[in-house]
């Protein structure tokens, strides 16, 4: 039992001592490796690839993960996004072989001992933006170096307002680097990957992803660099709610002010109400809409014609009133003349007597009105109140309808509307 005991610990013992041996023996592999390459002249003085070979094909990797649009302000027209990004390029020095360093395939080096490309904005930038490299670069066997990179960008995106809330827009995000400087040496770009964790994104925002693509381009200095660009698609349904359906019955209810009569004196009254919550969309969608809007928004010309709709029946419900009081006042002035005359004269109010003072012994000489040689009324006066109220109302209409016929169908403002989504 006791020897049985005593070779459990034997064995037991054999197997942490082989373990701690091998363990070490990986670690002072890994130390020695590292203790190699920062001794090496080129890394020590952080030599661009470039001077070392200039035979080298010198070409940086990206590959960009958006997680997240954190903020798109429209009056400024800028947009903030969370994303992550690879970097890597390779440096023929930083290579080794495995074999010589018990396998060891890759190690990690901090970034300030090793040269780095400068990378910093080229496009769509609202302040001067600098990567700032994390502390830590994995470096592989081929002499590879991977960089991850945690990055809020707050770039330019240029906001067209012409189909607002209707409206797609094209974000654009390039990046430059200047390897050693742009005369002894031009880098080339390739575009890994480039795709949006729609997943982590929020679906339930005001903006959509609709599409995202990454490419390399070249300008007119030859120089190449990659741009990435995200279109997104505004979710209008709020605004549908909140301000083009209400504008819309704004609108009709312009034309059903001349279903009112006349003599209730609500017709003004009505008019002071739409136009208030006339003032109220005006108020809305210039606290919305960027102060530089190169060409007129749909949404603009909409509340424009219903505003000029509302301004023309204003002045229509203003001559109806003003018919409906003149003829109120012939009408009692009529009625008066006509029984003052029952009261002072017994003689029939059509035959009048003229009686000459020289020979008052003569017959009477009876002189009939004639009611044929009074002057004509104008059309305008000859309609009453309720009939002008029935011509305008029809015109108005008509109006409405061929407005609302234009904006909407005549133009491309509902072209790229998906559906109605909140």
């Amino acid at each position: 039992m006791e020897t049985k005991r005593m070779f459990c610990v034997t064995t037991i013992f054999v197997l942490i001592s082989t373990l701690h041996g091998h363990v070490g023996l990986n670690v002072s592999a890994y130390a020695r490796l590292r203790n190699d390459l920062l001794s090496r002249d080129a890394v020590i003085h952080q030599v661009s690839p470039r001077r070392v070979d200039p035979k080298q094909n010198f070409t940086i990797t990206l590959n960009l993960v958006g997680y997240d649009i954190l903020d798109i302000d429209q009056i400024k027209q800028t947009m903030t996004i969370f994303s992550f990004m690879t970097i890597s390029w390779k440096q023929e020095y930083l290579s080794w072989d495995p074999s010589l360093y018990d396998n060891q395939t890759d190690v990690s080096i901090e970034t300030s001992l090793l040269w780095k490309p400068y990378i910093f904005l080229l496009l769509g930038y609202t302040t001067d933006f600098r990567l700032d490299y994390p502390e830590k670069a994995i470096v592989d066997w081929t002499g590879q170096v991977d960089v991850y990179v945690d990055l809020y960008i707050n770039l330019r995106c240029a906001i067209d307002f012409v189909k607002y809330p209707f409206d797609s827009q094209i974000c654009r995000l390039g990046l430059y680097a200047y390897v050693d400087d742009a005369q002894i040496f031009r880098a080339k770009y390739r575009i890994g990957k480039f795709t949006f964790r729609t997943n982590v994104f929020s679906e339930n925002g005001e903006w959509r992803i609709q599409n995202y693509s990454g490419s390399v381009t070249r300008d007119i200095n030859d120089q190449t660099y990659p741009i990435f660009d995200v279109k997104l698609q505004r979710r209008p349904g709020y605004y549908v709610i909140t301000v083009i359906t209400p504008l819309l019955l704004t609108s009709v209810m312009i034309s059903l002010v001349f279903l009112i009569p006349p003599g209730s004196g609500e017709k003004i009254s009505f008019f002071v109400t739409l136009y208030t919550s006339l003032a109220i969309f005006v108020n809305f969608v210039s606290n919305v809409m960027p102060r530089n809007v190169s060409s007129a928004p749909y949404l603009i010309l909409l509340l424009i014609g219903v505003s000029i709709q509302g301004l023309l029946a204003n002045l229509a419900t203003l001559f109806v009133v003003k018919m409906y009081e003149k003829q109120k006042d012939q009408m009692k002035k009529s009625s008066s003349e006509s029984r003052s005359s029952k009261q002072t004269n017994t003689i029939h109010p059509e035959k009048i007597a003229v009686v000459t003072p020289e020979n008052s012994d003569l017959p009477l000489i009876v002189e009939e009105k004639d009611e044929t040689k009074q002057p004509k009324m104008p059309l305008w006066f000859r309609l009453s109140p309720g009939q002008w109220d029935n011509l305008f109302f029809l015109c108005f209409t008509s109006a409405q309808v061929l407005l609302m016929g234009t904006i909407f169908g005549a133009t491309d403002w509902l072209a790229d509307a998906p559906s109605l989504a909140f």
